[in-house]
């Protein structure tokens, strides 16, 4: 039986672990960042959001606001590459 994941806020992250909410937003964004180049270096996947789709999937996110929450938490040059390729994939 696997166990749900749910998604945590940077403050209840940085509460839990005991440092600023700061310092977990720039190494999430780090992590986040590493993954997705990752996940198109090794083509698990082809296009961004084929990439983002990839990472929530690894994460075994199911919920819709899960999945919103992580993208919120890609950094900014990800996010517009994820929506230009996601606007040509669904216009």
């Amino acid at each position: 039986m696997s166990k749900e994941f749910k998604f945590m806020s940077q403050t209840e992250i940085s509460k839990h672990i005991g440092c600023s909410r700061a310092n977990v937003g720039q190494t999430l964004k780090r992590a986040l960042k590493k993954m997705y180049h990752k996940t198109l270096k090794e083509k698990l996947a082809d296009t961004p959001y084929e990439a983002f789709e990839f990472i929530a999937n690894s994460m075994d996110l199911q919920m819709q606001e899960d999945i919103n929450e992580l993208y919120k938490e890609m950094p900014i040059e990800i996010k517009k590459e994820i929506a230009k390729d996601a606007k040509k994939r669904f216009m």
